[in-house]
């Protein structure tokens, strides 16, 4: 058998409480109705009960299955600054960007202006164009590693590679997400 190893998260997981009705209706009732799993050891511990959650698949919404109340507790915590749109610390907008959302500054002064996270990637030395990644491959390296960065969509339209944040944008908290 394999050896559990620590995972973190890297989505925002769906969830919503479990209703004082479904906790009076019980396991046999909300299985049969609703295709939620609960796992046989939630039913020993006398769940479905209030307090409990119910995850769904962003996926597939039809895929949901019950987080007891002390798992939830432990594991999750609410996203209730990332629910807001606009006033975001820097961490907060930070994590918006990790998970693949646009951000910008309200106090920026250009219009349209945005960051996102531009995913790495790995190139053969012949799609190499120029700067580092020309030398690397005009050196003899046959692939070249390019890691995540942050982009900005500058005001004039142009891309910005590796944006760094100031001590003024981190300091910020007029940070929003851009739809």
């Amino acid at each position: 058998m394999s050896e559990f190893k620590q995972y973190r998260r890297t989505q925002i997981a769906e969830l919503r409480p479990v209703t004082e009705m479904e906790a009076k209706q019980g396991f046999k009732r909300m299985m049969a109705e609703t295709n939620i799993s609960i796992s046989g050891e939630d039913v020993k511990n006398g769940s479905p009960k209030v307090g409990d959650m119910i995850a769904r698949n962003p996926q597939n919404h039809k895929d949901q299955w019950l987080v007891a109340k002390q798992y939830f507790e432990d594991n999750f915590e609410p996203l209730h600054e990332y629910n807001r749109v606009s006033d975001l610390a820097f961490g907060e907008a930070l994590e918006i960007l990790k998970r693949g959302g646009k951000i910008a500054r309200k106090g920026w002064n250009g219009k349209g202006m945005f960051l996102a996270i531009q995913k790495g990637s790995v190139i053969n030395s012949e799609q190499a164009r120029g700067g580092v990644a020309k030398y690397l491959a005009d050196d003899g390296q046959d692939k070249i590693k390019i890691g995540d960065h942050i982009d900005m969509k500058a005001a004039d339209g142009s891309v910005v590679v590796g944006w760094l944040a100031s001590q003024t944008d981190m300091l910020s908290e007029d940070w929003e997400i851009v739809e």
